[in-house]
């Protein structure tokens, strides 16, 4: 095996129209079936982990279950509780994913003051639900960024990300957000801790490399480029981000 345990990028296995990339189902078959550690990286806070991995079933998948997920939401829960166990009032912008990742994470949603303000992709928001953040900072809440994308895209055109909401607070407030989403080094660290799995033992597999290859670097773990698009190279290279390793099929790393 290609490494001792795997961080993937959801994007290295499924592709927006919601089909399994080059070798992501033999490879990822392979990995349960040996008991390989490993867990998909997402910036993802709307769904639920469990509805994540219900469409990748339908998708083609096999077995693939809700803790095989890691989100950059978690990784800010985690991070926060580790750090400040006594801060756990929160307000946030997010979908039912985020949610329950708070209150597993045993944070109270407080509607009057919070420590925190965690703000991932919701579409369902409005500019009272933005208001209400931007009191909570103001009386003294950190904005969390658990995804940073400018926008989306939907079968209706191109969105406003949360990235961009995150602007907005950050500008209204006059203060500057945590970054917890990719790519932001925290997932890969508080990822590795959920898999208690040291940095040396792990591969980071991604398909973007302004993104999430910046985010292996800056996190000091191995990368892997899947690259099945000659483009991704070429960018890859002219934008001089370096990743250790290019696959052009998953299936090839379990070798």
């Amino acid at each position: 095996m290609f490494a001792q345990c795997f961080l993937i990028m959801e994007s290295c296995l499924i592709n927006e129209r919601q089909r399994p990339q080059p070798g992501a189902v033999r490879f990822l078959d392979a990995l349960i079936q040996n008991r390989v550690p490993f867990v998909i990286l997402t910036n993802r806070s709307a769904q639920l982990r469990t509805a994540m991995a219900e469409g990748m079933n339908r998708a083609g998948f096999h077995n693939v279950a809700a803790e095989m997920f890691y989100t950059s939401t978690m990784a800010a829960v985690d991070a926060i509780v580790k750090k400040y166990p006594d801060k756990k009032n929160a307000g946030y912008i997010g979908g039912k994913g985020m949610l329950e990742l708070l209150r597993i994470g045993g944070f109270a949603l407080n509607m009057d003051r919070a420590d925190w303000v965690f703000v991932g992709s919701d579409h369902s928001s409005t500019y009272n639900d933005y208001s209400y953040c931007l009191k909570l900072v103001e009386r003294g809440a950190y904005i969390v960024s658990v995804d940073p994308s400018p926008t989306e895209r939907s079968l209706s055109g191109t969105l406003i990300g949360s990235g961009s909401v995150v602007k907005m607070l950050e500008y209204a407030s006059g203060t500057r957000a945590i970054k917890a989403g990719i790519p932001a080094p925290l997932i890969v660290s508080r990822a590795l801790k959920y898999l208690r799995r040291e940095i040396d033992d792990a591969v980071l597999i991604a398909s973007h490399p302004e993104t999430e290859i910046v985010c292996g670097n800056n996190a000091g773990i191995r990368t892997v480029l899947f690259a099945p698009a000659m483009d991704e190279k070429e960018n890859a290279l002219l934008r001089r981000i370096h990743p250790d390793y290019v696959a052009e099929d998953l299936s090839a790393l379990l070798r």
